[in-house]
């Protein structure tokens, strides 16, 4: 629906603290998580991380979840169970996974054997899995008594055609890039159609709409499969289309783009040279690279179990032909010319009529066979890993004004990715109208908004991409109110600029029309958001309305750079996988997205451009920018990604699948500065530099460590993580490896860059400070002193602003938080002076930002170059956010997912200032919940869904121990004794007095909640409670 005032978002946002409610925000958090009586039966089947609600139900035309992998990985939720069964331990689950095809009963095909409780990912061990064949699990788990779950729901997928002969044989690679309109004719028998029970188009094409017979089968998904590097692997889907087929002539018809495989804006950088793997020598000549090239193949299932070939891509079968999209490019936008539209009509159809009535010759002809060109004869054809992109909110404009002659700019009341979806007025044939879309208006110091025609929008932070549609009519009556979207582009946008529409109807006294400012045919447009579509699981609500803009922010900022791969900026002629913002940001999205299936995906990604030195470039895929070997604060996304997927969600997987590979880039890593350049030592004796990029868009030069500092400082915490996932994997070897070369680097590091008298690291300044304390390299003593340092820093010499850019912005809050400076990291992230992103948000330049930018200046720069408005690396200001909610061990030691790894909570969070906060998000085990209110004297309301599985100690500080002038907590003020109640769900289980000497409290049984104790250091109590939704009130009195 139409979208608020921007005023009435902004004064939402601020009377945040007056209008939370508790009750309220927790019944929504917890409205889809009932409680079962018994143990709960397992819920949210996966394979290989994917859902298979999110695809097209048995039966169903739509997209069908079809995976290759020849050993899936299956996983699941367990809801939480009553009150009675609360703190139930799980010992471990059994999987069976069954066959489904016609003909057959189900027959199983393998039954795992009860696993470990902590394995959380159960991967399939049966015999081969067979192409076409739909497989179905299910899950039973039990409990440390010995009891088990009901069974699961069923989840299902279909194994898919690999990459290997079998499948796809005898199908070609076909295309021509004039032609990005193709068809073919085949026909399906009565017996056939009354045998089959399922049907299926396999097909891999790019930027593609899919039609058959008439029926856009791909309409959901958005653009096509995701970006990879083509010469190593390609996506492809499959749907299914039995209810579509018809006895007699059927139709398949593509409609192709560019998309990421246009050679000229997506240059491939791993090819050397001009004859390249692009170059293949035919007929004596050179062939070109074919940018819109497809393969498919359409089969049925019969009756009796076997698969039937009704079509494949042959040039014999294959017509194509100049459709109405007479450009398409993913930085410049797409042209749409509807007069040829009307002259190609019913082409997508059985019994069409090709030729042309003019010449009577058809203009239609052979699709050429491609599959010579050395891409596809080196290319994995891969069941795409990752959900499809789909269009994820619909915006009205929330303001349309019409500032000249047929020329109107349009406010969405939001920067975010996608395309426009009009309504198409009526219009003179051969006219058009044109849509640029941008972030910004004009604003000083750009210009003067309205000044002239070209004054309106701000197009600077496009760079080179044009970001234009036009759209040509045909004139038709049939025309108008026809619905038209560009199909093969997307933009980064906020506002849009339309000139030449037809405001007076499209009548030739358009030209004569007196009135500029009036349009009596006005736009009837919506704003189209896209990304991948994954589900969102991560939320904060706090009394704060900053910090709750900034998850909007945040979450969009992740949201527009989440097509297929993370990129860096949705708008600008970039668009791609710079590793450095993908590694930055994992832990972020992983709280906020289920971005399981996503980074597995791009991990593989990452190892296609691993070459066999160990380098890895800053780009991945490695299109259009990046050297290779890459900066270590970028390629190390490696490490990073994966190793974020172990922190959050307990998930070994990748690290066993890759563990090679990641012993291979840090081998680079070694040998480049141990052996290749003799050390460090000598290295800055030579200056040689380690890296090029280093901390990037500081906003004070001064900050920035030199880059090999900070390449140093990539290396080593790879090192480290790598150490610990190897050591969780029980991968002994190279856990030993890991951790040798991890203590060798550690040593060389604090010689070089950290001085033991003063007790500063490197520079002095904010981002070398907060990196060297990140490494945990230094004695406790030492690091407080240096911590200190820090603060001393920020507060004094800095005068309490941010100097950081993206690599030091990630860190320099958690270690303030983690040396006792939690105050200081709330008033940096909730200044709202410039520089800060609270000054991105309430700035009266660009004010209501609902997303975030790449610099903090990008107001006042005016340049072609790096100033996006919708960035997402400084998106990880949530993952600290979190931590000021309750969720305090979500970076140092992870979201907890077992009994012998706590999940760390704490009412008032790490750093004061909230009066209360709701955080959910999902670990291993489940969705998780956790909301506190201090709002009432002396009473603190605590509120946590734990998920079954999970252990976690919930810290509750008392408000009456108040911390002294030193900032130390205890009796300082003589506060002690207290008395306390304690209530869970309105009954009291503990009542009486608090003295120092406390540790353990005795106190009435309360299913799930295995321990309470005093801490008297942290002046809290600790409420050790698992597998459960819990509502605990603590008072205090003396």
């Amino acid at each position: 629906g139409m979208a608020p005032p921007l005023l009435l978002v902004f004064l939402a946002l601020l009377r945040a603290e007056a209008t939370f409610n508790l009750d309220a925000i927790w019944e929504q958090f917890e409205a889809n998580s009932p409680q079962k009586e018994a143990l709960p039966a397992a819920t949210d089947l996966r394979i290989n991380y994917l859902s298979p609600s999110r695809y097209a139900e048995e039966g169903k035309t739509g997209l069908v979840l079809a995976l290759d992998a020849p050993q899936p990985l299956f996983s699941w939720h367990i809801p939480p169970p009553s009150r009675a069964r609360r703190g139930v331990r799980v010992n471990g689950a059994k999987v069976v996974v069954v066959s489904d095809m016609p003909g057959t009963k189900s027959q199983t095909v393998w039954a795992g054997n009860l696993t470990k409780s902590e394995d959380l990912f159960i991967q399939y061990g049966g015999p081969p899995l067979e192409i076409g064949t739909r497989y179905c699990f299910k899950v039973w788990w039990q409990s440390s008594s010995g009891e088990w779950s009901p069974p699961s729901d069923d989840a299902c997928y279909e194994f898919g055609l690999g990459s290997g002969k079998d499948g796809w044989h005898p199908s070609l690679w076909l295309g021509d890039d004039g032609m990005n309109v193709v068809r073919s004719s085949f026909a399906v028998s009565k017996e056939i159609l009354s045998k089959a029970k399922r049907a299926r188009v396999y097909i891999s094409a790019g930027f593609a709409q899919i039609h058959l017979n008439g029926e856009h089968i791909s309409q959901k998904e958005i653009l096509g499969v995701g970006m990879t590097r083509y010469d190593k692997r390609v996506y492809y889907v499959a749907y299914e289309v039995l209810p579509l087929l018809k006895s007699g002539e059927n139709v398949i018809g593509l409609e192709l783009g560019q998309g990421w495989r246009d050679q000229y804006q997506f240059k491939p950088l791993w090819v050397d040279g001009e004859e390249g793997y692009m170059s293949s020598e035919r007929e004596g000549r050179r062939a070109a690279f074919t940018v819109r090239a497809f393969r498919a193949v359409i089969k049925v299932l019969m009756d009796d179990g076997h698969w039937h070939t009704l079509s494949y891509t042959n040039p014999k079968e294959w017509l194509g032909t100049k459709g109405p999209v007479v450009n398409d490019t993913v930085f410049d936008g797409e042209t749409y010319d509807s007069r040829i539209n009307d002259s190609l009509a019913g082409w997508r159809l059985p019994n069409y009529d090709d030729d042309e009535e003019e010449t009577g010759k058809s203009r239609w002809k052979i699709v050429p066979d491609i599959s010579y060109q050395n891409w596809s004869k080196t290319a994995k054809l891969q069941a795409q890993p990752i959900y499809p992109m789909r269009v994820q909110e619909i915006r009205k404009p929330v303001e349309v004004t019409v500032v000249g002659k047929n020329h109107l700019i349009i406010d969405f009341g939001a920067n975010l990715v996608g395309v426009c979806r009009f309504l198409v007025p009526k219009g003179a044939r051969g006219s058009n109208f044109t849509v640029r879309h941008a972030e910004v208006k004009v604003h000083e110091p750009f210009g003067v908004y309205g000044s002239d025609d070209d004054s309106y929008l701000y197009y600077w932070t496009l760079r080179d991409a044009k970001q234009t549609d036009t759209y040509i009519f045909s004139g038709r009556k049939e025309e108008l109110g026809t619905v038209w979207k560009p199909k093969f582009t997307y933009h980064g946008f906020r506002y849009i600029e339309i000139t030449n529409w037809p405001c007076n109807n499209g009548g030739e006294e358009d030209d004569q029309w007196p009135d500029h400012l009036t349009c009596k045919q006005m736009p009837q447009v919506e704003l189209l958001h896209h990304r991948t579509d994954f589900p969102q699981i991560g939320e904060f609500r706090t009394s704060n309305g900053l910090l709750n803009a900034f998850h909007r922010m945040a979450a969009g900022g992740l949201s527009s750079n989440m097509n297929s791969i993370t990129t860096d900026c949705p708008q600008r002629d970039e668009r791609v996988g710079w590793l450095g913002d993908a590694g930055i940001s994992a832990d972020m999205a992983s709280m906020t997205y289920d971005t399981n299936a996503f980074h597995n995906a791009y991990l593989d990604l990452i190892v296609d451009d691993l070459d066999e030195h160990g380098n890895i470039p800053d780009v991945v895929p490695h299109l259009r920018y990046g050297q290779n070997p890459g900066d270590p604060s970028w390629s190390s996304a490696l490490v990073t990604i994966m190793y974020s997927r172990y922190h959050f969600a307990n998930d070994l997987s990748s690290y066993r699948e890759h563990r090679d590979d990641v012993k291979l880039y840090l081998e680079g890593l070694w040998r480049f500065v141990m052996e290749e350049q003799g050390g460090l030592y000598r290295m800055l004796a030579v200056g040689v530099q380690f890296g090029y990029i280093g901390e990037w868009v500081a906003n004070v030069d001064a900050d920035r460590p030199t880059i090999t500092y900070t390449s140093v400082f990539a290396w080593l915490l790879a090192l480290q993580k790598s150490a610990e996932m190897a050591t969780a994997a029980g991968d002994e070897e190279y856990a030993a490896i890991f951790s040798k070369n991890a203590t060798e680097v550690a040593e060389l590091f604090t010689d070089v860059y950290f001085n033991n008298i003063t007790k500063w690291f490197e520079n002095q300044q904010q981002t070398a400070m907060a990196l060297g304390l990140r490494l945990n390299v230094l004695s406790p003593e030492d690091a407080t002193l240096a911590s200190q340092n820090l603060y001393n820093r920020i507060t004094q010499a800095d005068g309490g602003n941010w100097t950081t850019g993206q690599i030091g912005f990630k860190f320099l809050l958690q270690q303030l938080a983690k040396y006792g400076y939690g105050n200081v990291s709330a008033d940096l992230v909730t200044a709202t002076q410039f520089p800060s992103l609270g000054y991105e948000r309430l700035n009266t330049y660009e004010p209501g930002i609902t997303s975030l930018w790449e610099r903090w200046d990008a107001f006042k720069i005016q340049t072609k170059g790096m100033d996006s408005r919708n960035h997402q690396w400084s998106s990880t200001v949530g993952t600290f956010i979190y931590e000021m909610c309750g969720l305090v061990s979500n970076q140092e030691k992870g979201l907890g997912f077992s009994f012998e790894k706590p999940l760390q909570l704490r009412a008032q969070g790490c750093c004061g200032l909230l009066k209360h906060a709701c955080a959910k998000t999902n670990n291993a085990n489940g969705p998780l919940s956790f909301c506190w209110s201090i709002e009432e004297v002396n009473r603190t309301d605590v509120r946590a869904r734990i998920p079954t599985g999970t252990l976690s100690v919930i810290e509750v500080p008392l408000r009456l121990l108040q911390q002294d002038a030193d900032g130390n907590n205890g009796d300082s003020n003589g506060m002690l004794p207290l008395q306390l109640r304690m209530k869970e769900k309105g009954e009291v289980f503990f009542e009486g007095m608090i003295f120092k000497s406390n540790t353990t409290l005795e106190h009435k049984d309360v299913p799930g909640l295995h321990a309470l104790a005093f801490d008297h250091k942290a002046a809290a109590i600790k409420l050790t409670v698992a597998s459960g939704v819990f509502h605990f009130q603590l008072d205090e009195a003396q």
